[in-house]
């Protein structure tokens, strides 16, 4: 699976669960997102940047600040290595 096919599908679960707030689910807040959607990253490429975001307080409060900077990472990396992928997400 390609970064941003993962982005998308955890974006579109979390915003499932926010959702349910409604019905007394109580949803996940931003820090818990940005734990989870850099949690489920195995790829050892990545390690810094998924370390770099969950020790910087504003990135784990911005999302989207958080999927530019893995997106950006991952487009440098691909000038080195085409074929950069997540490697496995664990559901």
């Amino acid at each position: 699976m390609v970064l941003r096919e993962y982005v998308h599908v955890h974006f579109k679960q979390h915003a499932i669960l926010n959702g349910l707030k409604e019905n007394g689910c109580s949803g996940k807040d931003k820090q818990t997102m940005i734990r989870d959607l850099s949690g489920r990253i195995q790829t050892t490429t990545l390690v810094h940047m998924k370390t770099h975001i969950l020790s910087d307080s504003g990135l784990r409060e911005n999302s989207s600040e958080s999927v530019n900077l893995f997106q950006d990472f991952k487009t440098q990396k691909e000038a080195e290595s085409p074929n950069i992928t997540i490697e496995t997400v664990d559901q």
